[in-house]
């Protein structure tokens, strides 16, 4: 099990079925978010809530340690315009 700042975070488990999973935003998504834990819902939130929530994982990736790691600019905006079409809005 990861550690992030002393505590443990959840073992990477395998994606779920995703809303437009052969989409390349559904797959870059899919590639970070399990780095340390399970999959959320796209539609958890709603489309202008995934900005800050994605921030505040990318700090997070950022701080993990080297087995983390964290999307480029490119992958960023793919994450973020995926969750933009996907959330419950």
């Amino acid at each position: 099990m990861m550690q992030h700042r002393g505590t443990p975070l959840p073992a990477p488990a395998p994606a779920p079925e995703v809303p437009a999973a052969q989409s390349e935003g559904a797959g870059v998504f899919v590639r970070y978010c399990t780095q340390c834990h399970r999959l959320p819902d796209p539609r958890q939130h709603r489309p202008d809530d995934w900005p800050a929530v994605v921030e505040r994982m990318r700090i997070h990736m950022r701080t993990s340690g080297p087995r983390v790691t964290s999307p480029n600019s490119f992958e960023l905006a793919a994450i973020l315009d995926y969750l933009s079409q996907q959330g419950d809005g």
